[in-house]
């Protein structure tokens, strides 16, 4: 057992502590607004607050990363060594994120997928989409080098263990997203690991945050439409 400096059980503390709990009490606060996600609704300032705070949130995240990391020489920034097997496993770790999206969405009944919070907080207007954007280029940046790299890396040399190291990491990364529900969770949870798969064998953060970025620009435009698709049909249906 090896024990970490300050400036990275600092960071642990952060990301296993301050950010899961944060999440929490925001997941408690939306359970304030209505009985279920579903009939949560947000107007266009508040999504837009919503996008920007996320946004400020990932900026102190990546800072923080890049910042501990660099307190014992770790490259967020780092080239895969070899191209063509490493294109072959990112799009291979980018299927198997498609795969457990389609098994989570087997889990859920239709009118439960209808009601899941990320169709209230999908993107509306063009300011919206360009501060989604925004928030997704800088999540596949600051979650990947905070989780899959920093808080890896800490781990993982503190217990000599890879395995420990990605378990902690994937539970930390599937607590700040509570708000998703305990199915996405664990779907979350699946994807850091095949993230963390994917950088070990890469040997780089880069092909996973790619992989972060396409992934979830693919899902955001699918909830969306469907998001639209719902709101029309809220409003043909006739006043009782």
């Amino acid at each position: 057992m090896n024990i970490p400096g300050t400036p990275s059980l600092f960071f642990l503390a952060y990301l296993f502590l301050f950010l899961p709990w944060m999440a929490f009490r925001s997941h408690r606060r939306l359970q304030q607004r209505g009985p279920t996600p579903g009939e949560i609704r947000f107007s266009d300032p508040e999504l837009e607050r919503i996008w920007i705070g996320t946004l400020v949130q990932q900026l102190i995240l990546l800072t923080l990363a890049w910042l501990v990391g660099r307190d014992f020489q770790y490259s967020l920034w780092r080239w895969p060594p070899i191209l063509l097997p490493t294109l072959v496993a990112t799009l291979l770790a980018l299927a198997l994120c498609f795969v457990v999206r389609f098994a989570l969405r087997c889990t859920m009944a239709p009118i439960e997928r209808r009601s899941l919070l990320v169709y209230a907080l999908a993107p509306r207007s063009r300011r919206q989409w360009c501060l989604k954007t925004l928030v997704v280029l800088c999540a596949s940046l600051a979650e990947e080098s905070a989780y899959r790299g920093v808080c890896w890396q800490i781990v993982a040399w503190s217990t000599d263990s890879f395995w420990l190291g990605t378990l902690l990491s994937a539970v930390a990364f599937a607590a700040v997203h509570r708000i998703q529900g305990w199915k996405s969770m664990l779907a979350i949870s699946l994807f850091a690991v095949n993230m963390q798969a994917l950088v070990w064998h890469t040997h780089s953060l880069l092909p996973a945050m790619l992989v972060h970025a396409v992934y979830d620009a693919i899902v955001i435009l699918q909830i969306a439409r469907q998001a639209a698709r719902q709101r029309q049909s809220h409003s043909e249906q006739p006043a009782s």
